[in-house]
């Protein structure tokens, strides 16, 4: 599972409900993009004047402006044909997976959004608003850009790349679908992955030419992150996790599953550059194990809201403070808020860099790759084989944090 800035507003599943996978597909579906840019149509459409009508509000007073604005509002709720289609877009399966999967968006909170386009940006999860508001002048580049990927995209080199990580044998292809938002990346959902071109694609191009030059983007990245899902999906049924004793044997389970999970998947995407730079950063690797040391050790007189309130920063402000003091070190005379927010996808999480960095050592350790695939179907001896690789005295590998031991745990 990729993610951004939201961990702390959703919850982690890794199984839906079985109905589910009667709706599973292998061919790339895009339709809820599709319904997305039917949605957008219809509101400029409706909106011929936007160009000049943006300039005019600028320049009005905010009381005059929020007249404005409920006047554009009404318009659009009064409109039909909108209304239908953005029924359409909310009922498409992508989005049924997408709002079981995250707590802080739901139907009637993307409807507003929807409803206050193309002028004003309502409040929601993470950037939709000011994403969607981008797409109604953009959105003609995205249509080609997805319609021309989709018919150059071939998942079985995603399935290729992804078994180079898993044990040998026969693999099916997952599903693909398609979205364009920005509150999530790309996470797998039962037997499909959901791929949000928003967050994957155009946030990491320089705003101010995103919708430049599109061809120019590599379809191998797309690929690469598709591999990425893949392995959570076809690495999930080789899991044999033995019952946990105790809570805090749970914990340390679920992490050391998360982290299994993502460090061997990220063999099949990382690429160069500030992501993995932050990542491999040996403060930030370091300062990560202390911190995952400390909480470990009080576990037993942690209550489970407090433990999961701190997982869940893990994801978002705990990274994001990761990242500050990574950019501070990197760039001692740049502006620090320009640059967090600049880079605000590369923050390096706690699952994600300790699972990379563990996997690592334990790769270039007396084991192997055969030590790495045994962890995907015994992911709780993670900690257990990373220390005894650190022991080895085994190479950092893939990053150049030295590493310190995992002090306080069971396995």
């Amino acid at each position: 599972m990729r993610l951004t800035a939201l961990a702390g507003f959703f919850i982690f599943t890794s199984l839906l409900p079985a109905s589910c996978s009667a709706q599973h597909t292998q061919s790339p579906d895009a339709s809820a993009i599709h319904a997305l840019l039917d949605v957008i149509d219809t509101i400029m459409d409706s909106h011929p004047d936007y160009e000049t009508e943006r300039v005019r509000m600028a320049a009005l007073s905010s009381e005059e402006r929020a007249a404005v604005l409920a006047e554009k509002r009404a318009r659009n709720q009064a409109n039909e044909v909108l209304a239908e289609r953005i029924d359409v877009l909310l009922s498409t399966y992508t989005y049924k997976l997408y709002f079981r999967k995250f707590r802080n968006a739901t139907p009637e909170g993307h409807r507003r959004i929807l409803l206050s386009l193309p002028y004003e940006a309502a409040p929601g999860p993470s950037d939709v608003s000011q994403n969607l508001m981008e797409l109604c002048r953009h959105r003609e580049e995205v249509r080609a850009w997805t319609d021309s990927t989709l018919t150059r995209l071939d998942p079985a080199r995603s399935v290729a790349r992804a078994a180079e990580w898993l044990p040998a044998g026969d693999y099916p292809t997952p599903g693909i679908r398609f979205l364009y938002d920005g509150n999530g990346d790309a996470f797998p959902a039962y037997d499909d992955i959901v791929f949000d071109v928003f967050s994957i694609v155009f946030r990491f191009r320089p705003e101010e030419t995103r919708f430049g030059d599109l061809d120019g983007i590599g379809l191998e990245r797309v690929e690469m992150v598709v591999a990425h899902e893949f392995h959570h999906v076809l690495a999930r049924g080789l899991r044999d996790l033995p019952r946990a004793s105790d809570e805090r044997e749970r914990r340390e389970q679920r992490l050391a599953t998360q982290m299994v999970s993502e460090g061997v998947a990220l063999l099949c995407d990382l690429e160069p550059g500030m992501r993995r730079d932050a990542m491999e950063d040996s403060t930030t690797v370091n300062g990560w194990i202390d911190a995952l040391n400390e909480r470990l050790a009080t576990s037993d007189s942690t209550a489970e809201d407090e433990w999961n309130a701190w997982v869940s920063a893990s994801y978002g402000p705990l990274a994001t403070d990761r990242l500050r003091d990574y950019l501070a070190r990197r760039f001692p005379d740049g502006d620090l808020d320009s640059l967090t927010r600049a880079h605000a996808a590369a923050r390096p999480m706690l699952v994600y860099t300790l699972g990379r960095h563990m996997i690592g050592r334990v790769l270039e350790g007396a084991g192997g790759k055969e030590a790495v695939l045994d962890l995907l179907r015994e992911p709780q001896l993670v900690f257990k084989r990373y220390n005894a690789a650190l022991g080895e005295g085994a190479a950092p590998g893939m990053g150049a944090a030295p590493g310190r031991r995992i002090e306080t745990v069971y396995h």
